[in-house]
C-alpha cells in the first residue's frame, strides 16, 4: 500500500537509548481526519513514539515527514507550526496562571497561523466551551481537579489549531463516567473539528469502541494496525497484551 501525500508518515523509525531499542522499525502512517487508537503493554513504545510524533525527540534512524516535507530531527515548535499537537500522560499545565491564561498561552505558541486549522476556534472563550471549562476561566488551573486539568491540557493544544492531536492516556485516572465523556470529547474532536486524533490508551474497551483503527506496539515493534475488529482477535496481540480475544460493541 503507497502511504499518503497527506498527513504524517513514519518509515522504518528506531530510537536507541544506548544500548536499548525503545522503538523498532515502526513504519506507519496518519490520514487527515483518522481517528486512531495506539495501545499495547507497559513499556511497548508507545510514549517513545509520541515524543517522535512532536518532536520531543528525534529518531535514530528513519524518516518521518509531514504533508510530503521530512520533519525528523526538526524542534517541537517546527511540529507545532505544522499543525501536530499533544498532551501528556500527567497533565503539563502552569499551576499558578488562570486556566484561560493557560489557554491563551497555547495559542502565542502556534495558534494564529493562517494555514492552521479554520475549523478549531481561534478565541479562549470558545475553546474552553468546547471542552466543557468555560466557568473555570478565572480559576487558578493548580486549583481544579486532574480530571478537568486533562480537559485543561486538551484545550491548551486545541489552541494551537492542529490537524493532528496526539493524546496520550487522557482518561488515565479518570472515573468511568468521565471517560465516557472523554471518548465523546475526542469523538468531538475528529467530527466537529476535523482533526486526525490518535490516542493512546489501557482502557482497551473504551478506546476500541471508540476509534476506527488499533496500532499495537509491543517491545518497540509494530505488531498489528487495522479495524479494532479485527485487532482484537489478532493472535499476536491476544498474547502479547489482551489475554484472551474480546468483543467489540457496535
Amino acid at each position: 500500500m503507497t502511504a499518503p501525500s497527506q498527513g504524517l508518515v513514519a518509515e522504518r523509525v528506531t530510537v536507541r537509548f544506548g544500548g536499548l531499542t525503545a522503538v523498532s522499525n515502526v513504519s506507519l502512517w496518519i490520514r487527515p481526519g483518522e481517528l486512531v487508537g495506539l495501545i499495547g503493554p507497559n513499556g511497548a513504545g508507545k510514549t517513545t513514539f509520541f515524543n517522535i510524533l512532536s518532536g520531543t525527540i528525534a529518531p535514530t534512524s528513519g524518516t518521518l515527514r509531514i504533508d510530503g516535507r521530512e520533519f525528523a530531527g526538526r524542534r517541537p515548535d517546527h511540529f507545532a507550526r505544522a499543525g501536530i499537537a499533544r498532551t501528556f500522560q500527567t497533565p503539563r499545565v502552569f499551576g499558578p496562571m488562570t486556566v484561560a491564561e493557560n489557554v491563551r498561552f497555547g495559542r502565542a505558541f502556534a495558534g494564529r497561523r493562517a494555514d492552521h486549522n479554520p475549523q478549531v476556534p481561534g478565541e479562549v472563550d470558545d475553546l474552553l466551551a468546547f471542552v466543557g471549562l468555560r466557568d473555570d476561566a478565572e480559576v487558578e488551573a493548580a486549583a481544579i481537579t486532574p480530571a478537568r486539568q486533562r480537559l485543561l491540557e486538551i484545550a491548551m493544544a486545541l489552541s494551537t489549531r492542529p490537524r493532528l492531536l496526539l493524546l496520550d492516556e487522557v482518561a488515565a485516572g479518570l472515573t468511568e463516567a468521565e471517560v465516557q465523556r472523554m471518548a465523546e470529547l475526542i469523538r468531538r474532536c475528529r467530527d466537529e473539528l476535523g482533526l486526525a486524533v490518535v490516542w493512546i490508551e489501557h482502557a482497551v474497551g473504551v478506546i476500541m469502541r471508540a476509534v476506527e483503527r488499533v496500532i499495537v506496539l509491543h517491545h518497540g515493534e509494530l505488531i498489528a494496525d487495522g479495524p479494532p475488529g479485527e485487532v482484537v482477535r489478532d493472535a499476536a496481540v491476544v498474547e502479547a497484551y489482551l489475554g484472551a480475544p474480546m468483543e467489540v460493541a457496535p
